[in-house]
């Protein structure tokens, strides 16, 4: 992977040197500079004061603390009531040549944890669970470069909690003996097809995602469907021998099948596979602590906590309405209870400071009763006696966080795995790879050059197939609602993965025509001593330039996780490349001083998409 050295004190000395109070921003425009502040309108409004003379007093004033700092690197400009830093080209060259400054204070010890895919047993992954997972990886290694250019003694490590328990299996255990014997239809993605447990060896999986779908729609043809199922699921709890064998046996299952499409995902493994499962110990303690603490009301073998418990408490949740976390009549455990727990016992396994889920937006109210209910929790006195000190510090209202995705949806409409209308995570790549291919054969016979290398096809296949997904999820708010259309993820041009991989390849194809020779992916630094940036025009300057917010771009995703944030910066840099490349040729430059630097130019561009990418987990290709 390609590295970068991320020097946050290069502009952080800035608020030492210039003042807090400035608000730098990224400049709206590159020709304007780097950074840009709008205090004049504040302090002439403040003042009374014309901000055109506010903003020219300013920016004499900004370039004599610089000057008396002897950062000769930039310079304050006015441009109307706005001052705008702009780097000279000595601090163009200083910033991506060496650096400017480093820092040797590590910042507070601090462990996070990122909980997502947390697939259900029986269900195949689907986009729902791309989306989470291409998400969470990136927002890690994000954090990660960010924490390392801190020098900060930060983890942040991830859980893959497994949905093994709950009422699915009620469904599924009641389903399957009740088809001893029997072949029935059942209708997947609107094509009827035979399930037959029999043949259940075959394909696990599809099998349990058959046995789920029929034994959903048996809900309004079987009397007491729901009483049925339900004491299916009590007999799991209870510790009943079958139940548990067979619950046993689909999870192992599941589990091979889905660790398989996690791995050709290019997931990376997960520091911790914890499972709803794994939570039954401690669940007789929590509640019996919650019952104690009269947290709640019972109703028949059920317990539940609703708006009414907080308001007289002289606590008010908007919309909490009614949680059970024990179901009223036939007593068995809830995924709100279950979920109180994890984070109890995680904070024990884990020591964790901070907690993030990512889910899928429809559990907003779920979470907001589960975190509601801790909370209270953590704040009774004798909580720490109960679950300890790292439980009482772990589960404290701020260090239990959810990022929310929206709904993944197809041109189609929505997917629905219980009705048997859904597309697995293997569907989506299949697809993605057929069209692939098609495309590089295409080219490969319009350029005359129909014969590639099996493997080489297979790995450029795979990594197009890929970078489309992962750019698709990445280039929107995690929040919003999106439809994949894998024709337009696909593309070469706009906003796209492959858009990335083209611009990246066509980098290094100027550098290899040239002969250029690279230093290697694994420098952090490009060897400029034939750079001479005063051979560069005004836009490959700003091109340059518009290097320096990756820092501030990672700076930002660390707080407010926004990932697309970088994909956003991405995108400009990629665009701004390849209208460069339009305008301007490399090979036919006669002026071997301008020709050097615009080839180091073309490698400081390279390995910055090269780390951005990287980032975002998105294997780059020399060539497509």
């Amino acid at each position: 992977m390609t590295t970068l050295n991320f020097d946050y004190q290069f502009f952080d000395s800035l608020e030492t040197i210039l003042g807090a109070d400035y608000n730098w921003q990224p400049a709206p425009n590159l020709s304007l500079g780097c950074w840009s502040t709008n205090s004049a309108f504040v302090t002439a409004k403040e003042k009374k004061a014309n901000p055109n003379q506010i903003a020219l007093e300013l920016t004499v004033y900004l370039n004599s603390k610089l000057t008396a700092s002897k950062l000769n690197y930039l310079v304050a400009v006015q441009s109307g009531p706005y001052v705008n830093l702009q780097l000279t080209d000595l601090g163009l060259t200083q910033y991506l040549g060496t650096g400017v400054n480093k820092i040797s204070q590590p910042h507070q010890s601090q462990k996070l944890i990122l909980e997502y895919i947390c697939p259900n047993i029986a269900k195949p992954l689907h986009a729902g669970h791309l989306l989470q997972a291409n998400y969470a990886i990136a927002l890690q290694q994000i954090m990660m470069m960010s924490f390392r250019a801190m020098h900060a003694r930060r983890a942040v490590l991830t859980n893959n909690y497994w949905g093994d328990w709950g009422v699915q299996f009620g469904i599924l255990i009641w389903a399957w003996k009740r088809l001893q014997g029997q072949v029935v239809k059942v209708s997947i993605n609107g094509v009827e097809e035979s399930l037959d447990i029999s043949q259940y060896d075959t394909d696990p999986v599809m099998t349990l995602v058959k046995l789920y779908v029929w034994g959903s729609n048996q809900k309004e043809k079987v009397e007491n469907w729901k009483d049925l199922v339900r004491q299916e699921h009590k007999a799991l709890e209870s510790g009943d021998a079958t139940n548990r064998e067979l619950r046993n046996k689909f999870f192992e299952d599941s589990k091979v099948a889905v660790e398989a499409t996690i791995k050709r995902l290019d997931i990376p493994k997960f520091d911790y596979n914890l499972s709803e499962s794994s939570v039954e110990p401690i669940i007789p303690q929590v509640l019996n602590y919650i019952k104690a603490n009269n947290i709640g009301t019972a109703d028949g073998l059920g317990w539940y906590v609703d708006s009414d418990f907080f308001v007289s408490k002289g606590v008010e949740i908007p919309n909490f309405g009614r949680c059970y976390l024990v179901q009223s009549k036939d007593g068995y455990t809830t995924y709100a209870l279950r979920d109180i727990c994890a984070k109890i016992m995680f904070a024990e396994n884990f020591n964790y400071d901070k907690y993030i889920t990512f889910v899928g937006n429809e559990q907003i109210h779920h979470f907001r009763q589960v975190y509601g209910i801790l909370d209270y929790m953590n704040l009774l006195p004798d909580f720490e006696t109960e679950f300890g000190k790292t439980a009482k510090k772990a589960t404290k209202n701020g260090n239990l966080e959810t990022i929310y995705n929206g709904m993944v949806t197809l041109p189609s409409g929505k997917m629905k795995t219980r009705e048997g209308k859904f597309i697995t995570a293997n569907d989506i790549l299949d697809t993605l790879e057929a069209e692939a291919r098609r495309v590089i054969e295409t080219k490969q016979i319009e350029l005359g050059n129909p014969q590639i290398d099996p493997e080489t096809l297979e790995t450029r296949t795979q990594a197009i197939a890929l970078s489309a997904i992962k750019w698709f999820n990445l280039s929107r708010d995690i929040a919003g609602e999106s439809i994949l259309d894998m024709q337009t993820i696909l593309k070469f041009e706009g906003n796209t993965g492959v858009y990335q991989l083209y611009t990246y390849a066509r980098l290094n194809s100027i550098l290899t025509k040239n002969n250029y020779q690279c230093r290697g992916q694994d420098e952090e630094f490009v060897d400029i001593s034939k750079f001479d940036v005063s051979k560069l025009n005004e836009l490959e300057k700003q091109l340059l330039t518009k290097t320096i917010y990756l820092n501030d771009t990672v700076s930002k995703i660390t707080k407010n996780y926004k990932v697309h944030l970088l994909t956003n910066h991405l995108y400009e840099v990629s665009t701004m490349i390849n209208n460069w490349y339009a305008k301007h040729s490399v090979s036919t430059e006669t002026d071997p001083s301008r020709k050097a630097s615009m080839l180091t130019m073309c490698e400081l561009l390279k390995n910055h998409l090269g780390v951005c990418l990287s980032l975002l987990r998105i294997r780059v290709l020399n060539e497509l």
